[in-house]
């Protein structure tokens, strides 16, 4: 029982670590170029490169065997498609392999059976993709509030689950989620009013939820990938509502700077 605790909570705070990105749109393409007499083009093998994202891309007609530093440097997928020719140390396969291996000696205590079984971890974020092959057969609740409830899937979501518990490249490959999408504001861009109330709803309906679920179907702990200062609007109710999630036994991880859980102090 103790590995369980160690291990849901290191889950929830690696998924904690970043706060959302303002663009959070799931599709990331490299664009066509204009060409000199306004006919859109494809983007060339260097300006491919240099974009550094090879996902989706079809580089089977180019001579990459010399660019081994940008292909490092770059992203790709299982949609690219490679040449038959690549540098001698680049092999996308292993790279793919090694990307999804969560470290810190986590696959070991996988294969001593402490996977997150019988766990279940909460997350508050943006629009989640609920479909997703890493946690989509665990996907337990998702439930969408105000702007998250029209938002299309973002980027955020999926990553932070797939951390915690993606079947093949989470922390906890076979723990449970309940997931909420939500706003931390109103407005947009420079009417843009952040607002931590909605995520205090949160928190106290997912405590509701806990106390109607079986024992092996428990949230143990929730994880939200945002920081706050006092001041901030919503703030001492989202701490009065994370206050009683704790005392249900429920751990709570988010990037505030005066959380007694971090580990180390942020100025």
């Amino acid at each position: 029982m103790k590995y369980r605790a160690a291990l849901c909570f290191l889950l929830a705070f690696l998924t904690a670590c970043a706060p959302p990105p303002a663009d959070s749109r799931t599709v990331r393409t490299t664009p066509c170029r204009p060409a000199a007499e306004g006919v859109l083009r494809e983007p060339d093998a260097g300006e491919l490169l240099d974009s550094g994202d090879l996902r989706g891309a079809d580089l089977r007609e180019l001579e990459l065997s010399g660019e081994a530093e940008r292909l490092f440097a770059a992203d790709f997928d299982t949609n690219t498609q490679w040449p038959e020719s690549l540098p001698v140390d680049f092999d996308p396969d292993t790279l793919l392999r090694l990307g999804k291996d969560p470290g810190l000696g986590l696959r070991q205590l996988h294969g001593e059976g402490i996977t997150g079984k019988g766990v279940g971890i909460a997350i508050i974020d943006q629009a989640l993709l609920a479909e997703h092959v890493e946690y989509g057969g665990r996907l337990r609740l998702y439930q969408a509030y105000h702007g998250a409830a029209q938002s299309p899937a973002s980027m955020h979501g999926a990553a932070v689950a797939s951390i915690a518990l993606g079947e093949t490249v989470g922390v906890a490959p076979e723990a449970l989620l309940y997931f909420i999408a939500d706003d931390l504001g109103t407005g947009s861009e420079e009417n843009f009013v952040r607002d931590l109330t909605w995520y205090a709803e949160d928190v106290e309906r997912l405590v509701s939820l806990n106390e109607t679920l079986p024992e092996d179907e428990r949230i143990r702990v929730i994880s939200m990938s945002v920081g706050w200062v006092p001041g901030d609007r919503g703030a001492e109710a989202l701490e009065e509502a994370i206050a009683r999630a704790r005392a249900a036994e429920i751990a709570v991880v988010c990037v505030n700077s005066r959380d007694p859980l971090l580990p180390w102090p942020v100025r």
